[in-house]
């Protein structure tokens, strides 16, 4: 039982991001796009997202962009976020002048299975999700390239 437990914990923390992403994609004024792992091959997505350390491990990815979108809306996020992210890995937050930049991170066995990075400032909260099998070595890479 406590095994069944152990295995499926990843699974429901995924769950619980997914759910964030299906509930404000729809919203007033919320962008969202889904490159699905066939096109994120065929087009070099890793390169174009500043993620060349990446590349070839990528299987999917997501944005998320509430800069046009209500405040209520945007609150609502920030808590619904903070309740899901709150079992990730924070790999990385910055603080610049009013400009916020977390980097959390789903660890499956000796793996990453995603990277979720949440961007804010005054008018803007985009929150993406790259989706694949990272060796913390590849996340650092990534980090560093794009200081």
């Amino acid at each position: 039982m406590a095994l069944a437990a152990v295995i499926s914990a990843p699974a429901v923390r995924a769950g619980e991001l997914d759910a964030v992403f299906n509930e404000f994609k729809n919203r007033p004024n919320v962008e969202y796009v889904k490159v699905p792992k066939w096109l994120v091959k065929l087009g070099g997505l890793s390169a174009d997202i500043g993620a060349e350390p990446l590349a070839g491990k990528v299987e999917g990815v997501k944005v998320l962009s509430m800069s046009d979108a209500s405040k209520a809306d945007k609150a609502r996020f920030d808590n619904r976020f903070s309740k899901a992210a709150s079992s990730l890995d924070e790999m990385l937050r910055v603080n610049d002048g009013g400009d916020k930049v977390t980097i959390l991170t789903r660890k499956d066995g000796d793996k990453y299975r995603n990277i979720y990075i949440l961007a804010t400032d005054s008018s803007q909260c985009t929150l993406v999700e790259i989706s694949g099998k990272f060796t913390a070595d590849d996340i650092r890479e990534m980090v560093n390239k794009n200081d």
